[in-house]
């Protein structure tokens, strides 16, 4: 009982909703860093961020989401059908396109596709597309790894013939969707020899930036000079957030096919940035992003938009926003733990609604905030000061029931419940055909204790006898204040001969404990009487059992004191 009342003080201290506030933050914190689905549930969710301002801006601002510096040249499936070449395409084939491009006068020709290695079949293609790339003077090319980590750079012939060249620089996520582009794509550290990607070379070419000075303070990259430079907000790793402004539909795109037989518009490549990229399903250059899946050229066209018009997608400071979650972690803390669950539910999707609105709103102006984890804690917050009020519901609701059922002065059942356990317990022994006791314990001299001692002794007596029966009361059977001076004791499957030890234990421990009184005559006196459910014949019911064993206790008190007596139809 003792440690029950200390674990429920403990329970009602107003520390507890604390500490489950506390342990809730804890356990999220550390699956934060060690369970990777939680990681890549905060990615995804930030990727309805993108699918949402994409739909709004698609609506309200269609001109907007248009890369106005970028032109998509695409190897798609309809250029392979109509220029009814072999995949892969001599090299030959690029050298015609891109003389037809420098035609139209393009401030930069990037081409997102690897020319590593000789051709050992048609060396001659390579001299003519190396002279092309010489002639234009404006192309950047793409590099890649192999396996291993193995670097695949552009054969010397086309690195030296072109004006650049460099790693493409995007990076996977746990998820395997590429939100992120590398800055430096083959080392990290520029002090350490690092080149540039192949998306900043390129953005860098066709802003007349000159990308052979890099230096990097804390989370911000300058490429350039004082007077001509790009400043890219960066990690420490060197990697920034892709803004995925741009959707395929957005893209100005021109299949390759349509350069080859001069079936374009002049204006449309002039003084612009051509990007020239596989685009096709039959090249496998399709990525997951939180656009879905995209291919490749999609990807680097919104990379070269973002760096070309600094339109960057930054991370919110992350000391604002623990600040920020915490401050709202708190109220909702407060308010949840002093209104009712119905309300607390209207508060947290009050709450949830609001911040996750704001930081749309901050996305929509290129600050991305941590949302998820916000409405992860709210949300948990919740659930665990639910279950917190509804344990204590139940708490409270069985201390109230056991306050109803328990008698203040003997911490026994009270009478009323009692007799409800009886006629329960008696049934259900007689149904099932088992055994069933009952005793019944009366003090005798209570009437003189109480005139001669006075009332509070009379009570301490009682308190103190209730104490000895609890004591020799089995696990499974239940004690009772019947009335003035007046205990039961009900034995569920337990016969007669069992009943009459346990009385003679009770009437003993009575009699041979000490009450504190100084006149022997004042010391208890009992007469107690045991009863045992009969099948056969009288008593069967709760009812019939208790008049049996009180019946046995009044032949008790005829025999004399401190007497066992034990029910006999007979008498």
């Amino acid at each position: 009982m003792a440690n029950n009342s200390r674990q429920n003080i403990v329970f009602r201290s107003p520390l507890f909703p604390v500490f489950i506030a506390m342990f809730i933050a804890a356990l999220y914190l550390y699956l934060t860093f060690y369970f990777p689905p939680l990681t890549t549930a905060r990615l995804k969710f930030n990727d309805y961020f993108f699918k949402m301002r994409l739909a709004l801006n698609t609506v309200f601002d269609k001109e907007g989401i248009r890369p106005k510096d970028v032109v998509l040249v695409t190897i798609d499936e309809e250029s392979y059908e109509r220029l009814e070449k072999r995949w892969p395409w001599e090299r030959d084939v690029f050298a015609d396109f891109i003389d037809k491009m420098a035609k139209y006068k393009p401030k930069t020709i990037a081409l997102d596709f690897a020319l590593y290695g000789h051709s050992p079949n048609n060396p001659e293609a390579d001299s003519k597309l190396a002279d092309a790339i010489k002639r234009s003077g404006n192309v950047i090319i793409a590099s890649v790894y192999g396996k291993e980590k193995l670097y695949l750079g552009p054969y010397d012939v086309f690195a030296k013939a072109s004006k650049g060249y460099g790693v493409i620089g995007a990076e996977r996520d746990t998820d395997s969707a590429i939100r992120r582009i590398r800055v430096f794509a083959l080392i990290l550290a520029p002090q350490k020899g690092g080149d540039m990607s192949f998306e900043v070379k390129t953005a860098a070419s066709y802003l007349g930036v000159p990308y052979d000075k890099i230096t990097q303070e804390d989370s911000l990259i300058t490429v350039g000079d004082a007077s001509r430079h790009i400043k890219i907000p960066a990690d420490s790793n060197g990697s920034f957030l892709i803004n995925y402004i741009s959707d395929k539909d957005n893209v100005d795109t021109v299949p390759i096919w349509r350069v080859m037989v001069d079936k374009v518009s002049p204006q449309m490549f002039k003084d612009r940035l051509v990007l020239v990229s596989q685009t096709g399903e039959i090249f496998h250059d399709l990525h997951l992003t939180p656009l879905g899946y995209r291919s490749g050229g999609l990807i680097i066209a919104n990379v070269l938009n973002s760096l070309v018009n600094s339109s960057y997608l930054t991370e919110a400071d992350p000391t604002y926003s623990v600040l920020l979650i915490i401050f709202i972690y708190l109220l909702a803390f407060f308010l949840f733990y002093r209104k009712e669950v119905i309300n607390g539910f209207f508060i947290l999707l009050l709450m949830t609604l609001v911040y996750t609105g704001v930081s749309f709103l901050l996305f929509l102006h290129g600050i991305l905030c941590q949302t998820f984890d916000a409405i992860v804690l709210l949300s948990s917050l919740f659930l665990g000061l639910t279950f917190y009020k509804y344990a204590l519901v139940v708490t409270e609701g069985q201390e109230v029931k056991k306050l109803a059922i328990t008698d203040s002065l003997t911490s026994l059942y009270t009478h009323r419940y009692f007799r409800f356990l009886l006629d329960h317990v008696a049934k259900n022994m007689t149904d099932a055909g088992g055994r069933c006791s009952l005793i019944i314990i009366k003090l005798l001299n209570l009437d003189r204790i109480i005139k001669e001692a006075g009332f509070n002794e009379g009570q301490r007596v009682q308190r103190k006898l209730a104490e000895n029966i609890i004591s020799k009361l089995p696990k499974s059977g239940y004690g009772a204040y019947l009335g003035i001076g007046e205990f039961g004791m009900l034995l569920p499957r337990i016969g007669i001969g069992e009943a009459l030890g346990i009385a003679g234990g009770v009437r003993n421990k009575i009699r041979e404990s000490d009450f504190s009184i100084d006149k022997d005559v004042l010391k208890p006196i009992t007469a107690v009487g045991v009863s045992e459910v009969n099948h056969g014949s009288f008593p069967k019911t709760g009812s019939e059992l208790a008049r049996s064993a009180r019946a046995a206790m009044f032949r008790a008190r005829e025999i004399g004191y401190n007497k066992v007596c034990r029910f006999n139809p007979k008498i």
